[in-house]
């Protein structure tokens, strides 16, 4: 509990691969399944912690990492994933798994928590600007972070394909600043999350989501997506949208089935919700469109025709 091992039988200290200068090799696990490592560095003079630190060009697939534990340090800017802390440029995951527990040494009890802006960490990368593809994430991903995603903190002009979330997702702020919680991921710029299904629970103090939490701009695409989990203070696709959403679905719990805003030039085609939630959309701004949508529902619930 306080982010030491002690003897614990079966974990391993764990140095992440590329830790110095990054990975740009092609690792194939050949489907064999690593088990028992424990990265929960006290150095915080780097930036990405992982299995892997930081893939550049190279290419990691085949992978299962099982019954792990990898820790974000304190520090003020840091990108942590259970495979890798970032995939950058050219760098690919491919059919990797991941099961056990990413977390943060900066909780809700830490002092001058505020100090630490950049805190993100997601089951598979923290930061993603090449790609990550059929890939699975189990176990717990918690803790105190700006970004904290199922399958990856922040897509930055990457893309996020083929990927399923079985992990509880929670952030434990609970103040009101701008911090972001997702399913598959917490934060998209320029980039494709596609044929992605969240399946457990999702929560934070603030706002969440299914699938993608906050979509920045109209350069990004949420589509072929859907959400079976609970979502707490959120959506069931995407909460605060400025991007396109299209052929998505929700059957989860949520307090809103699709968008909880629909921004000026985002758009929200094809899409349904029939879970235990009686709306697409809570706002919508007026240079936004909905098309080809609908919700199931007993009754309308506004009074702007549902």
């Amino acid at each position: 509990e306080d982010g030491e091992l002690n003897g614990t039988s079966g974990f391993a200290q764990w140095t992440p691969i590329g830790l110095m200068a990054g990975y740009d090799g092609t690792f194939d696990g050949n489907g064999k399944t690593v088990s028992g490592i424990y990265c929960a560095p006290q150095d915080a003079t780097k930036t990405f912690y992982g299995f892997f630190s930081h893939i550049d060009d190279g290419c990691v697939r085949n992978l299962t990492l099982v019954d792990s534990y990898v820790c974000a340090p304190a520090k003020n800017t840091s990108y942590t994933g259970g495979i890798a802390g970032q995939v950058y440029n050219n760098g690919t995951v491919e059919n990797c798994h991941f099961d056990g527990t990413v977390t943060t040494a900066i909780t809700v009890d830490s002092e001058n928590k505020e100090n630490y802006t950049h805190l993100e960490f997601g089951g598979i990368a923290g930061y993603v600007q090449g790609e990550v593809r059929d890939c699975t994430v189990r176990g717990l991903i918690s803790g105190y972070g700006r970004l904290v995603g199922g399958i990856a903190a922040y897509v930055n002009g990457g893309k996020v394909s083929g990927c399923v979330n079985e992990a509880t997702v929670e952030n434990t702020r609970s103040d009101a600043g701008y911090y972001y919680t997702g399913g598959i991921a917490a934060t998209m710029r320029q980039g494709t999350v596609r044929d992605c299904c969240n399946k457990s629970n999702v929560s934070s103090g603030w706002i969440s989501a299914g699938i993608v939490c906050h979509v920045e701009d109209q350069g990004s695409t949420v589509s072929r997506c859907w959400n079976e989990g609970e979502i707490k203070n959120g959506s069931g696709i995407v909460s605060l949208l400025k991007g396109n959403v299209q052929n998505c679905y929700n059957t989860g719990k949520v307090e809103c089935g699709i968008v909880e805003q629909a921004n000026s030039g985002s758009s929200i085609t094809y899409c349904h919700n029939v879970g235990d939630a009686d709306s697409i959309v809570s706002f919508i701004d007026s240079y936004a469109t909905i098309e080809n949508c609908y919700y199931l529902a007993d009754s309308e619930s506004d009074s702007v025709d549902g």
